[in-house]
């Protein structure tokens, strides 16, 4: 790592380490990460020659495509609303689990991913955290898909004609929480989206002082998700607000081998889901867009940490 001439949230310079024990896996001298909040930004450097590759928005993909560019398409981050403020500390509507329920079903995932991610990654649509074939995917689970006609129903219920609310958000979940907002407000909810500094948004929610928030989930494993997000002791419930009985099955699922546990985090996942503590909407496919002139490979990885790998990139 290059200290001296990199700038924090701006721009980091990875030099080869010339006593690396291996150097024919070292393919380049220097790397160069730029950080670009907007995507189109970064999507016209590559057109200009001045990024060799670069994260672009899903609904960039035909474009780059079309113009003759490399665009890989890992399998991304979760896409998750968190509802942190399930007692209604902050949020008094919130307490009510009909409320939670009515905003997953508001929420019309396909077209979602046809608007806003372009197309890209529709097969990924999902109402909790892992997908059918993926291990402690929950197949009973309550009906949350797109059902506005419930979703009204639901508030009459609850006696909610409307409330509203701030989430903050920052770079491509700015525009997340708006298309969010925007199903949220066919039941009378007003969602206001506050923009925050780029890469703050889990030491932003960390804090209390935010009632729910659009936070990527990553974990590939639902005891990861459960310790995060579900736990009262998870840094990632900061209102320490228990779900149902999930304690107890993550302890129970903890002491069984791997078959016997998967009903167990299954569960978890369905109740996760079921009550509103995070609202799904599937999974992104993470497109990077790869000026074929410049590279001549680069391979993806799944996100966790990061879709590039750059041990495998090599230069024209």
């Amino acid at each position: 790592f290059n200290a001296e001439e990199s700038t924090l949230n701006s721009r980091y310079v990875f030099d080869k380490n010339p006593t690396y024990w291996d150097p024919s896996v070292q393919n380049v001298d220097r790397i160069e990460v730029l950080i670009i909040p907007d995507f189109q930004t970064a999507y016209n450097a590559v057109v200009a020659g001045e990024l060799d590759a670069a994260n672009i928005f899903n609904n960039q993909v035909a474009q780059a495509l079309a113009e003759g560019y490399q665009v890989l398409q890992p399998e991304g981050f979760g896409l998750g609303f968190h509802i942190f403020d399930r007692n209604g500390t902050m949020v008094p509507e919130f307490a009510d689990v009909r409320v939670r329920q009515a905003m997953a079903l508001a929420v019309d995932r396909d077209a979602y991913y046809q608007v806003v991610e372009g197309g890209v990654g529709a097969s990924l649509v999902s109402t909790q955290r892992f997908r059918s074939g993926q291990y402690a995917h929950c197949a009973d689970i309550q009906d949350l898909n797109y059902n506005l006609e419930r979703a009204k129903e639901l508030m009459a219920e609850a006696g909610v004609t409307g409330f509203s609310f701030k989430v903050p958000a920052a770079g491509r979940f700015q525009r997340d929480s708006q298309a969010l907002a925007g199903f949220f407000a066919e039941i009378g909810i007003e969602m206001i989206v506050e923009p925050i500094a780029l890469g703050t948004i889990f030491t932003e929610v960390q804090t209390g002082n935010w009632a729910a928030a659009f936070v990527p989930v990553n974990e590939r494993h639902t005891s990861g998700y459960y310790n995060s997000r579900i736990s009262p002791n998870g840094f990632l419930n900061p209102f320490k607000v228990p779900v149902a009985n999930a304690d107890e099955l993550a302890a129970q699922a903890r002491t069984l081998d791997v078959a016997e546990a998967e009903p167990l985090w299954a569960e978890i996942n369905c109740l996760a889901a079921e009550e509103g503590a995070i609202i799904h909407l599937g999974t992104v496919a993470q497109a990077i867009m790869v000026n074929p002139e410049t590279v001549a490979t680069l391979e993806a990885m799944h996100f966790a940490p990061f879709v590039a790998d750059y041990r495998s990139l090599t230069m024209k």
